[in-house]
C-alpha cells in the first residue's frame, strides 16, 4: 500500500497525503511500540503464541484441513529458542521437499478457501442463521471472499 501511495503522489506531488498517511501509521503503532519497549520484546511482534502457531500451521506433518499439532514442533522449538527467522527457516525445511513441499501445503490451503465445506469442530454458519437474524441478512462467504484474499497476498 505504501509503495502504491507513493508513486500516485510522486506523479500528482502530493506529498501531505503520504504524510498524513506516515502520521496515521506511526499512531496507530505506537502503543504496540511501547508496550513492546517497556517489557523488552521486538518493537514489532503482536503475540507470543507466533511460534507454536507457525509451526501448527506450517510444519511438514501439519494438515491444511485440521487443526493438529505436528510431530516437530518439540524439535523445531528447540533447536531456535522459538526465535522469529530460524523458527520459519526450520519450519519450511522440515517438509519432505523442503521448499517446494511447504509451497504445495500452502497451495492446498489456498484450494480450501474455495471449498464451501464447513469444518464441524465449529458451528455451522448456516445453523447460526436460523437463530440470528444479524448473522441471516449479513454478509455471506462469497462475498467476504474476493476482498480477503486480496488481504492475504
Amino acid at each position: 500500500m505504501w509503495i502504491a501511495l507513493a508513486c500516485f503522489a510522486w506523479k500528482r506531488r502530493q506529498w501531505g497525503i503520504v504524510a498524513r498517511v506516515a502520521l496515521g501509521t506511526v499512531l496507530a503503532v505506537s502503543p504496540l511500540l511501547i508496550r513492546n519497549s517497556l517489557v523488552k520484546a521486538s518493537l514489532l511482534s503482536s503475540s507470543n503464541r507466533f511460534a507454536e502457531t507457525f509451526i501448527e500451521g506450517n510444519a511438514g506433518g501439519s494438515s491444511p484441513y485440521h487443526l493438529i499439532i505436528p510431530r516437530e514442533i518439540g524439535s523445531i522449538l528447540y533447536e531456535t529458542h522459538g526465535r522469529t527467522l530460524p523458527l520459519i527457516r526450520a519450519t519450511v525445511v522440515s517438509h519432505p521437499d523442503g521448499v517446494r513441499g511447504w509451497t504445495g501445503l500452502q497451495l492446498l490451503k489456498l484450494r480450501c478457501l474455495l471449498d464451501p465445506y464447513e469444518s464441524p469442530d465449529n458451528l455451522s454458519f448456516y445453523f447460526v442463521e436460523h437463530f440470528s437474524p444479524v448473522v441471516r441478512f449479513g454478509l455471506r462467504y462469497w462475498m467476504i471472499l474476493p476482498p480477503a484474499l486480496p488481504g492475504l497476498f
